[in-house]
């Protein structure tokens, strides 16, 4: 009899787990629910989450991770631009995140710390792509880009005054933005600086980079500071009118900070460009 009792025991107790068990796996199979970031998930795509949930009134786990696309921003407006704001000229990194909750899809602009837009929500602003600059249209001046070679840079936008389809903006900048990585270029070779606008007038100011400072950081841009010398200071005219600047850098071997200004109908601004000189 305590035989059977012990088998009744057993058998019960395996039921009951069997039960548990069941249970906990259907429940698990059932779950619905979004796929919510895990710990490689950049920090402001749960910001653009909390964001989104509480612009509905809904819990974050009702928001879907659709899309994080990494990017380049062409300023650190995020591609949101409004008629009466600044933007700092540096190509900001970040993120196109693509949301869904209640059905539909809603998108974000990163950058990598704590900068997060809600595009869907805003209101009275001009949204861009990655890697594309208003030219003219929000009050921004185009790129322009140091050809040499094979080689090429885009070079930063510092100090302007620019104006396009009744949008002006003026920004001043506390030194020269110049890429952080530098391009190579051979003493006494050619170079083309090509810009997004005819211009009318333009100097090239040359330093040596050991004479200034970095004085900050933003985006794959430095903010440079130095003082010009006369003898470093280069002036050179356009030698036609194919929005293409082309010079010589007769240098000795070193690394140097160029700041090209250019004016033009459009307006006037300062770009930024760090090179290597060596030897041929």
């Amino acid at each position: 009899m305590r035989l059977y009792r012990a088998l009744f025991i057993t058998l019960l107790a395996l039921v009951v787990l069997c039960a548990l068990a069941c249970r906990g796996s259907s429940e698990a199979g059932n779950d619905s629910g979004p796929s919510m970031p895990d710990d490689t998930q950049p920090p402001v795509v749960t910001m653009a989450i909390n964001d989104l949930a509480e612009r509905l009134g809904i819990s974050s786990s009702e928001v879907n991770v659709v899309e994080v696309r990494p990017t380049q921003w062409p300023d650190a407006c995020l591609g949101v631009y409004y008629a009466d704001r600044l933007c700092l000229q540096a190509i900001t990194p970040g993120y196109q995140v693509l949301l869904s909750a209640n059905g539909a899809n809603y998108t974000y602009h990163t950058d990598l710390n704590e900068n997060v837009v809600a595009v869907d929500f805003v209101e009275g602003a001009t949204v861009g792509v990655p890697d594309s600059r208003p030219q003219g249209r929000a009050g921004v001046p185009p790129e322009a880009r140091l050809l040499a070679g094979q080689n090429d840079q885009v070079g930063g936008i510092g100090s302007y005054c620019w104006s396009g389809n009744s949008l002006g903006r003026c920004v001043d900048s506390v030194g020269v933005s110049v890429p952080k990585d530098v391009i190579t270029v051979s003493d006494g070779e050619n170079v083309t600086f090509v810009l997004g606008f005819e211009p009318e007038n333009a100097s090239l100011t040359v330093l040596p980079h050991s004479s200034g400072t970095i004085v900050a950081k933003v985006g794959g841009f430095d903010i440079w500071q130095g003082q010009p010398t006369a003898e470093a200071t280069l002036t050179y005219g356009w030698v036609d009118l194919s929005q293409a600047l082309n010079v010589t850098l007769d240098l000795e071997p070193g690394r140097y900070v160029i700041e090209l200004f250019v004016s033009g109908q459009p307006g006037d601004v300062s770009y930024g460009f760090f090179v290597e000189i060596v030897g041929e």
